[in-house]
């Protein structure tokens, strides 16, 4: 059982970084588009998702771990239920913690970036 529960969890880690990485780079793209210095963007997006990995990964572990694992036990059979859930809950705090953390880096970087450019204008 517990090879199960730890492929699950490297499953769901593996899961929420590629998803939220997919996600991310989508709308920093977007919103690095429609800005005046698209290099402060996706700079800031980039540096603010890797400072938010690792807490987002601990915050995995506490709430998608035990939401995900009750929820999959209820649900389905516990052999089945738990592996599942984990990897579900832990794969969907990690990736929308990832996502939110590059938009809101992003968000900083188009700040600073119009800054940047009022300052060079003025």
């Amino acid at each position: 059982m517990n090879i199960v529960v730890f492929a699950s969890i490297a499953t769901g880690l593996l899961a929420g970084a590629t998803v939220g990485y997919a996600i991310s780079r989508r709308l920093v793209t977007r919103l690095a588009a429609s800005s005046r210095q698209p290099s402060f963007v996706r700079a800031f997006a980039g540096i603010v998702g890797l400072l938010v990995l690792a807490p987002s990964g601990f915050l995995a572990f506490v709430v998608g771990s035990n939401f995900g694992g009750g929820l999959g036990a209820a649900l389905l059979s516990e052999a089945i239920g738990v592996p599942l859930g984990l990897v579900l809950g832990l794969a969907s705090v990690l990736a929308l913690c990832l996502v939110a953390g590059s938009v809101l880096g992003a968000l900083l970087g188009s700040g600073v970036g119009a800054l940047v450019r009022g300052a060079h204008e003025a």
